[in-house]
């Protein structure tokens, strides 16, 4: 089974949803259609939610085991050079791309895994920014959720636009402009109005 949804993840990632067909992971996964069907009866839409949380796990892993806890500068700086040089390695393998792009259409409980994938890097961002909040390192008043949630889209979006143009610099400045802002905030107030 396992030999089945990694082949598939790999024809998708390289080729996309569209072009991949059921021959294609048979050749590829060196199993038969009767085998492919034997591990998903549900067909199509069973085998690419599988591959969904394939992918999902990949992203998962990589965020427990190489994304710091985000409570310093130079935290935030490994984990720019670190997202960045994963993408340079990776470039069409990325899960999360591979997620965004094609398994979407994959139905309802795909689109639930990349929200979850999505909500769990927001989360990390969200606590790294309290923390350097509670360090008097960001300002108190910053909305950690909206800078999490706009954060996340920028790298995606990011991620997007480098597989599309070859070029390598959005995702790190994606990342170094809200760097640069949530600094700026450390000497900033929350205005005080007159009651």
């Amino acid at each position: 089974m396992n030999r089945i949804v990694e082949a598939t993840a790999e024809l998708i990632s390289r080729h996309g949803l569209s072009a991949t067909t059921l021959d294609d992971v048979v050749a590829a996964s060196g199993t038969s259609k009767g085998q492919v069907f034997h591990y998903f009866p549900g067909g199509k839409d069973e085998l690419l939610l599988a591959v969904a949380q394939y992918e999902a796990d990949r992203v998962h892993a990589g965020m427990d085991e190489r994304m710091p806890e985000l409570s310093s500068w130079s935290a935030w700086s490994q984990w720019r050079d670190q997202l960045v040089g994963e993408y340079d390695i990776q470039g069409n393998d990325c899960p999360m791309t591979t997620l965004v792009v094609d398994l979407h259409r994959a139905g309802p409980g795909a689109r639930a895994l990349i929200a979850e994938t999505a909500a769990r890097l927001q989360s990390r961002i969200r606590t790294g920014i309290h923390q350097m909040q509670a360090k008097g390192l960001v300002g108190a008043h910053v909305d950690a959720d909206a800078i999490a949630h706009s954060l996340v889209a920028g790298i995606h979006g990011a991620t997007l636009l480098q597989l599309a143009t070859g070029t390598d610099s959005h995702i790190g400045s994606v990342i170094d402009t809200a760097i640069e802002q949530l600094k700026s905030t450390a000497s900033q107030r929350t205005p005080v109005h007159p009651t």
